[in-house]
């Protein structure tokens, strides 16, 4: 199980930086994170996004995931901003936008309405509203508003699926990963949420999550282990009843006894890849640093702010 989530853990990285256009492959992308070193061929910035996802899905890990799974907060939100852009772009990272920003198919609200608008998302995601909401309509919800607001100058998309399977996780289902080969209709129900009707676009993240769950429930099968012993599954279908005014989510998965709600959530969490030792890097005309992984001092992990080539 534990390499069914660490492939996981690459897949995640992967496509939701191919959605947002990032060009490089999955071997590529594993390749990064394992090593720490940059591949020939590609833009620095492509892989410094590979790192800040990285850092990121590490800081829900270690730390969201952690102990009292108290109520998201803004500065959650932010910091899982700072952390995804904290290798491409300092100065924004983790910070509000402060103008209008123009993007295909939506306008988004002005900048002088951003603050009050993360401030009722954040409202809502601790009201009585949402206590009896299936978790997968929760998250597909969080996603939607939160790419709807697009807080930032870059990084709404991101943020936002880090954001949702936060709470997928918290709620002991596992992440949904939106594939780059659905990015055509991600975008396309995103447009039509915005439009009015969030209805499909809920469809479209309970089937990612399922196609999630069966793949892990193959590993399982694979490690000798049962579908019984560990999630029965209803079809996609009830997710959502076409017929209903409403977007209330009926059931998508039933969790067995050994997967609570929210003590055993990281049962389901993503794995990292172990860490590698650090590696001497070659000379490059660029201030070196030390990366030290935040959650971890006792890692020192010889990396620049923009990753340089080691060879070829």
């Amino acid at each position: 199980m534990r390499r069914a989530k660490v492939e996981h853990y690459f897949k995640h990285v992967y496509h939701s930086n191919a959605i947002e256009g990032n060009t490089l492959t999955l071997a590529q992308t594993r390749s990064i994170l394992e090593t720490r070193l940059a591949v020939g061929g590609k833009s620095l910035l492509e892989q410094n996004e590979v790192l800040g996802m990285d850092s990121a899905l590490r800081y829900i890990n270690n730390t969201l995931l952690r102990g009292d799974l108290t109520a998201i907060t803004l500065e959650n939100i932010l910091e899982l901003h700072r952390r995804l852009l904290s290798f491409v772009d300092l100065r924004e990272a983790g910070r509000l936008r402060r103008s209008q920003v123009y993007i295909a198919d939506h306008q988004p609200p002005p900048p002088s309405s951003v603050p009050d608008l993360m401030s009722e998302l954040i409202s809502w995601l601790s009201s009585d509203e949402i206590a009896d909401m299936h978790p997968i309509e929760l998250a597909a919800l969080t996603h939607w508003k939160l790419v709807f607001i697009h807080p930032f100058y870059d990084g709404n998309g991101r943020t936002a699926r880090l954001l949702m399977n936060l709470i997928l996780m918290r709620s002991g289902l596992p992440p949904a990963i939106i594939k780059i080969e659905d990015r055509f209709t991600y975008y396309e129900l995103l447009k039509t949420a915005n439009d009015g009707d969030v209805r499909p676009f809920i469809r479209f993240i309970a089937k990612c999550t399922e196609r999630t769950l069966d793949e892990y429930l193959e590993a399982a099968v694979i490690n000798h282990q049962t579908k019984s012993d560990r999630v029965t599954r209803i079809p996609i279908e009830s997710v959502l009843n076409d017929d209903k005014e409403s977007s209330s989510v009926t059931s998508a998965v039933h969790k067995s006894k050994s997967v609570s709600s929210s003590s055993s959530a990281y049962n389901v969490q993503y794995s990292p890849p172990r860490r590698q030792q650090p590696r001497a890097i070659h000379p490059y005309p660029s201030r070196l640093t030390s990366f030290a992984d935040p959650e971890d001092s006792t890692i020192q992990i010889a990396l620049p702010p923009n990753i340089i080539y080691a060879g070829g």
